[in-house]
């Protein structure tokens, strides 16, 4: 069973309004996700060679997933589970995580530069991670 992160009701308040404004620019984030993947961790682009459309859809789950983990308290974050399954034999390992999560903060920042504030950026950054470790878990 996932663990949320620990936070107050002011965090939980800023990261639903983080989460929002991340979700309803989904797609900008996930272009610009892949983009700063791919210079990072410039062997994974073949990974990603098929359908897009899927490929954004998984995406979209992926943010999903690293919000829940933050606010949920009691119960399975099915999302995650699903996402490390379709991550499962890939051979991710710990560069894998780290350039992904990586990743990931810079499109959030790009997409959302002054809009993300500290707090918000510190608990998207242990969410992320926390995601990240279980996709390298289920390989």
């Amino acid at each position: 069973m996932q663990q949320a992160i620990e936070m107050n009701h002011r965090d939980i308040e800023d990261i639903q309004a983080s989460f929002s404004a991340a979700y309803a620019r989904k797609a900008a984030v996930g272009d610009r996700f892949y983009l700063h993947l791919f210079r990072i961790l410039p062997e994974t682009k073949c990974l990603f060679a098929g359908d897009r459309s899927r490929q954004k859809e998984v995406f979209a789950s992926m943010l999903t997933c690293c919000f829940q983990s933050m606010v949920s308290r009691d119960r399975p974050v099915h999302a995650c589970n699903a996402l490390a399954g379709t991550h499962a034999g890939v051979g991710f390992g710990l560069r894998q995580e780290e350039g992904a999560s990586k990743a990931l903060m810079a499109a959030l920042q790009d997409v959302m530069g002054n809009d993300l504030t500290e707090t918000q950026s510190a608990i998207w950054q242990r969410a992320v991670a926390r995601v990240m470790r279980m996709v390298v878990a289920a390989d």
